[in-house]
């Protein structure tokens, strides 16, 4: 799973200025993000102690995107919850489920419309857009 992750980060990485928006604490976070490898792939981390609004509010995402450089509208959120996928809808910005974390096809199909078995299929449907 770590390799397909991996593998995910770097195509993204690629294509886009990549960051990262979590409910759990920004400190966990890249701590397990750094002991992945992965951290110095994200120039952003919004963590649940930078924002009064956790997801689904738009809040955190529109704190990371202030952060990062606006000079795109091809702006995608990847996430494994409904709650991830209405934040990128209050947030205007796209959404992509992936079933390889919490959600399941059923209740992401609720939230967005485009659903993907894992990170690195969900990058290569942001990439051809």
């Amino acid at each position: 799973m770590l390799k397909d992750a991996k593998k995910a980060v770097e195509l993204a990485h690629k294509h886009a200025t990549l960051g990262v928006v979590t409910t759990k604490t920004a400190k966990y976070s890249v701590e397990l993000l750094e002991h992945m490898g992965l951290m110095d792939y994200f120039a952003v981390l919004i963590g649940r102690e930078d924002v009064q609004n956790p997801k689904p509010d738009p809040e955190p995402i529109q704190k990371a995107l202030a952060k990062l450089p606006s000079d795109t509208n091809n702006i995608w959120m990847i996430g494994d919850t409904c709650m991830d996928m209405l934040a990128a809808k209050s947030a205007e910005v796209g959404s992509v489920g992936v079933t390889c974390g919490y959600g399941t096809i059923e209740s992401l199909a609720k939230c967005t419309d485009n659903i993907y078995q894992n990170a690195y299929e969900a990058v290569q449907f942001i990439a051809n857009k």
